[in-house]
């Protein structure tokens, strides 16, 4: 049996950054972290919608910022250990991302060096394959025409 926490470089960037995650998250808790997606989520849609009008207000910023923050010494232990777990899942899903690239996008065997004999890629890759099958199948010939396009 080869040992959990192998020396290659892929799996060890990705235990720093699993640990990194989980810590940031710990700190800020459920809550925010919630807020954090949600308002990545809104911001991607309000930017695509107001760019034409943003413009506009660029040139007439207004001094009134009625922005509030959330308070960080107010989040309970329960809401910290679930800030927790949606860090280390945002950040697997980050991660079967970046394999999922590799895999569409290097051919067999021109893998990087870092990814050779890693324990993680094929976990990840394996998470990856069954999250494609779950689309639709026109987001996968999309994808591969995307990829003739741009020859890669």
């Amino acid at each position: 049996m080869t040992d959990f926490f192998s020396t290659n470089s892929f799996d060890l960037a990705v235990y720093a950054c699993l640990f990194v995650a989980i810590a940031m998250r710990f700190m800020t808790g459920l809550l925010r972290s919630l807020a954090t997606i949600i308002g990545y989520i809104c911001g991607a849609g309000i930017a695509v919608a107001a760019t034409p009008k943003a413009l506009a207000l660029l040139a007439n910023p207004s001094e009134n910022s009625n922005a509030t923050d959330m308070d960080r010494r107010r989040g309970s232990v329960p809401d910290r250990i679930a800030g927790t777990a949606l860090g280390a899942v945002r950040f697997a899903m980050l991660a079967i991302m970046l394999v999922l690239v590799f895999d569409r996008m290097i051919p067999p065997g021109r893998e990087p060096a870092f990814l050779r004999g890693s324990q993680w890629r094929p976990v990840l890759s394996s998470a990856g394959q069954y999250g494609i099958q779950a689309l639709p199948p026109e987001a996968e010939d999309y994808i591969d025409r995307l990829k003739r396009q741009r020859r890669l």
